[in-house]
């Protein structure tokens, strides 16, 4: 039988210790999710059998691989013997990280770059006749450059 807790919240009422209202509707345990099924569940903990065995074999199989593993008979252990025989040489993870280095440089500066790279404003005049507009009278001799080949284009060009 399953029991019906909401129901049983909806009775009483619970009175908080933080204020003098009355909460109704509230259980301890329910935490204000109610998904509508009135099903009662264990609360998840991690002293659950599941857990327990977990944890113990979790801690048999350290026990087992650090007796495994000690120095035995001048041995030194699996793991130090398996990394030793499999590791490079000292030289060849020289030369493989100084060429890593290398071509992050190279990747770095493309980068850099292609950041600063950007096409040069052009400002464009919004009324382009003033060219046109000065005076030619009291302009000093050099002070104005010819502008006979100017062409002026538009935004669309």
């Amino acid at each position: 039988m399953i029991i019906n807790r909401a129901s049983q919240a909806t009775q009483r009422q619970i009175r908080t210790i933080s204020t003098s209202r009355v909460c109704r509707g509230s259980d301890s345990h329910s935490h204000g999710y109610d998904d509508g099924s009135n099903e009662v569940y264990a609360p998840a903990n991690l002293l659950s059998a599941g857990w327990l065995k977990l944890f113990g074999f979790a801690g048999l199989s350290a026990v087992a691989l650090s007796a495994y593993s000690s120095t035995q008979d001048g041995k030194e252990p699996f793991l130090t013997r398996y990394l030793s025989y499999n590791k490079s040489s000292t030289e060849e993870s020289k030369t493989n990280s100084d060429k890593l280095l290398a071509l992050k440089k190279e990747l770095a500066d493309e980068t850099l770059l292609m950041s600063d790279a950007h096409r040069p404003t052009l400002i464009r005049l919004s009324n382009p006749g003033t060219f046109e507009q000065a005076s030619p009278h009291k302009i000093a001799v050099g002070s104005q450059s010819d502008l006979s080949d100017l062409k002026v284009k538009t935004n669309k060009e």
